[in-house]
């Protein structure tokens, strides 16, 4: 069962015949009991083939882990690539992913972290494109 913040829990009891119900119990589940996640900042500079995640914070998620996606596109170009998809779990902190294509004008990284890596709930996401700064 997957339980949502804000949600109402009811516990139902219905007849054998199944022409009657009656509602036992009822438990409203708190807004604040929801997983959640940031990201500080997003590192991109011309040049680079590598950008870098800065803290990444996360509280009650799943076994502690978090799953961080990170996806790349270029100017002129339709759609974005995947770069990495990884399960990150530290207590939060900064996360450096490589293997890019040189970075120059134009080019933008979206980071996403999810709950899972089943992607189903998203927890934060941010866009960052490459300006003219040089390492």
């Amino acid at each position: 069962m997957d339980v949502k913040p804000s949600e109402t829990l009811r516990l139902i009891w219905q007849s054998p015949n199944g022409r009657t119900e009656a509602i036992l119990a009822a438990y409203d589940v708190p807004t604040d009991v929801a997983p959640t996640a940031s990201i500080g900042s997003v590192d991109i500079r011309a040049g680079q083939t590598w950008v870098k995640i800065n803290n990444i914070q996360f509280s009650r998620v799943n076994n502690g882990t978090v799953y961080v996606v990170v996806e790349e596109s270029r100017r002129n170009r339709v759609g974005r690539d995947v770069v990495s998809e990884s399960d990150f779990s530290t207590n939060g902190g900064d996360l450096t992913v490589s293997g890019l294509d040189t970075i120059t004008r134009g080019y933008r990284i979206k980071v996403t972290v999810y709950e899972t890596d089943s992607k189903s709930t998203q927890l934060s996401t941010t866009h960052r494109a490459s300006g003219i700064s040089r390492p």
